[in-house]
C-alpha cells in the first residue's frame, strides 16, 4: 500500500497549469486525475469570469464605475475569487512533498514555466504599443523589466512571480509535510488563519504586532501568504483524501461566499470610489476566500467521469491551461469589443464574455500547440 501511494505521489508530481505525467493507465488515474483537472479547468474559467467582471466595475484611474455594475460583480464574482488560491492547492496537492532533489525539482519547474512566461511578458509589451498605451522606448524597457515587476504591470503575470516562490521553498517545508501530524498541520493552520483576518484588522489598526515604518513584518509574518494554500493542499492529499467531505466542502463554499459578498455590497453602498477598497473582502488573504476556496476544493476533487471522450477533452484543456492563463486578457479584449454593445447588462455578457473567452483561449493555444517547440510558449 505505501509503494502504491509513492508511486501515485510521483505520478501526481506536476506543477499547476502544466503538463502532468501521464499517467500509466487511464483506469487506474482517471477518478482522482478528473477531479484535479475539474478543479484546474474551472480555476481557469474562474480568472477570466473575474476578469470579464472588471469591465463593469473598474473605471478610469481605478474608480468605481457608476450604474448597477459592481452589485452585479458582487453576486457573481465573489464566488470565484477562489481561483488562484484553488491554483496553489492543486501545486501543494501534486508536489508536497517533495520527491526529487532540489536542482533536479527546480529545473523541472522552472523550464516549464519560465519560457513561456518571458515570452509572453514580451508579448504584452508589445501588445501595448499595437495599442497605443506606450512608445516604442518603453515598449523596449518593459523587457529587462520582467526580471523586476513588469509581469504586475502587465496584471495577471504576478501570479508566475508568486508560483516561483512556490517552488522555491516547496523543497525547504517538503520533510516537515513528510513527517506533520494532524496536530501539528492544524497548529499551523490556526495562525495561518488569524493572518487572514489582518486585512479586516488593518482597517482599525492600521499597525500592530510589531509593525511600524521602520519593520513591515509583523508578528505572524512566518505564516502569511500563498504556500498557506499549497500546505492545505498537500493536508487534504495526505490525510483527507480517503473522505469526500462534501458537507463540509458546501458549508464552507456558502459561508464563505456570503462574507465575500455582503462586505463587497456594504462596501458598494458606501459609494467607496476607489476599486481596491471595493475588492476588501476578494484578497487572496482573507478568511473568507480562504472557506470558499477549501470549500470547492472539497467539492470538486473526488469528481469521476466514466466516458473518456468527456476525460480526454478535459485532460487536453487541462494540459493547456498554463497558455491560456498566459494569453486570456489579450482574447478577453478582443471578445469584448466584438460581442459587447454600449449598455450591455452585466447579468448577461459577463458570463456570456467568459465562455466565449475561455473557448477561444483554448482554441487558440491548441492551434499554438501545433508549432514545435510550442512548449516554450505555451507550456
Amino acid at each position: 500500500m505505501e509503494q502504491q501511494e509513492t508511486k501515485d505521489q510521483q505520478i501526481n508530481n506536476a506543477p499547476l497549469l502544466e503538463k502532468d505525467e501521464k499517467p500509466e493507465t487511464l483506469q487506474t488515474q482517471r477518478p482522482r486525475y478528473f477531479g484535479i483537472d475539474l478543479i484546474r479547468i474551472f480555476a481557469c474559467f474562474m480568472v477570466i469570469h473575474v476578469h470579464a467582471g472588471e469591465y463593469y466595475y473598474f473605471g478610469p484611474g481605478g474608480d468605481v464605475m457608476e450604474g448597477n455594475g459592481p452589485f452585479w460583480n458582487g453576486i457573481y464574482n465573489s464566488q470565484y475569487r477562489a481561483c488562484v488560491p484553488l491554483f496553489v492547492m492543486i501545486s501543494g496537492y501534486l508536489l508536497l512533498p517533495v520527491k526529487t532533489d532540489i536542482p533536479t525539482f527546480l529545473k523541472t519547474r522552472f523550464t516549464r514555466i519560465l519560457f513561456p512566461f518571458f515570452f509572453w511578458g514580451i508579448v504584452f509589451s508589445f501588445y501595448s504599443l499595437a495599442l497605443g498605451e506606450i512608445d516604442w522606448k518603453q515598449a523596449l524597457i518593459n523587457i529587462p523589466m520582467i526580471l523586476v515587476n513588469y509581469g504586475c504591470e502587465v496584471g495577471h503575470l504576478w501570479y508566475i512571480y508568486m508560483l516561483i516562490g512556490v517552488y522555491l521553498f516547496a523543497p525547504i517545508i517538503s520533510p516537515w509535510i513528510k513527517v506533520a501530524t494532524i496536530p501539528q498541520f492544524i497548529y499551523y493552520f490556526v495562525f495561518w488563519a488569524i493572518t487572514n483576518t489582518y486585512v479586516y484588522i488593518k482597517l482599525i489598526f492600521p499597525e500592530f504586532w510589531g509593525e511600524v515604518f521602520w519593520n513591515n513584518t509583523p508578528m505572524l509574518q512566518s505564516f502569511t501568504g500563498h504556500f498557506g494554500y499549497a500546505v492545505l493542499g498537500a493536508f487534504v492529499k495526505i490525510h483527507l483524501d480517503k473522505h469526500n467531505l462534501y458537507w463540509l466542502g458546501l458549508i464552507l463554499l456558502i459561508s464563505g461566499y456570503v462574507i465575500t459578498t455582503v462586505i463587497w455590497e456594504i462596501q458598494w453602498y458606501r459609494q467607496c470610489e476607489n476599486a481596491v477598497t471595493l475588492e476588501l473582502s476578494w484578497n487572496f488573504h482573507s478568511i473568507n476566500v480562504v472557506m470558499m476556496t477549501f470549500g470547492w476544493f472539497l467539492l470538486l476533487r473526488k469528481i469521476q467521469c466514466n466516458n473518456k471522450y468527456i476525460v480526454k477533452f478535459c485532460q487536453d484543456i487541462a494540459l493547456k491551461s498554463y497558455g491560456m492563463y498566459l494569453i486570456h486578457p489579450m482574447v478577453l479584449r478582443g471578445v469584448h469589443d466584438l460581442t459587447v454593445p454600449k449598455n450591455g447588462h452585466p447579468t448577461i455578457f459577463i458570463p456570456l464574455m467568459s465562455i466565449l473567452a475561455f473557448f477561444a483561449a483554448y482554441l487558440a493555444v491548441k492551434i499554438i500547440s501545433f508549432i514545435p517547440y510550442s512548449k516554450y510558449i505555451i507550456g
